[in-house]
């Protein structure tokens, strides 16, 4: 079993608490987190990520694609066709794309 950073998993609890804030109130506090939220999740993940677990990167690659992009894939088709129904190329290159702009 890996050994796990007390102090990494502290600071990953205060920006899961500072999500859940920011997407409950949408002023001032909204703004400030979402600036720099989502880069320190991505920097602590590069920092605790295990090269040597990986193995074969293909593998990898092609377990994380069907783990992640496939579901996507499928929500964004249903949301699309059934939901939003806007078949526009714009709002569909901006669904793909992903964020605030869809």
């Amino acid at each position: 079993m890996q050994e796990r950073f007390k102090k990494i998993d502290v600071l990953r609890g205060i920006l899961i608490i500072l999500v859940v804030v920011a997407h409950y109130n949408r002023s001032f506090p909204h703004d400030l987190i979402f600036l720099f939220h989502m880069p320190l999740f991505f920097m602590l993940s590069g920092y605790l990520f295990n090269r040597k677990a990986i193995g074969d990167y293909k593998q990898y690659l092609k377990r994380k694609a069907s783990s992640l992009l496939l579901p996507y894939s499928v929500y964004l088709l249903l949301d699309v066709a059934f939901i939003q129904r806007n078949y526009n190329f714009g709002f569909l290159l901006r669904a793909v794309w992903g964020g605030r702009g869809f």
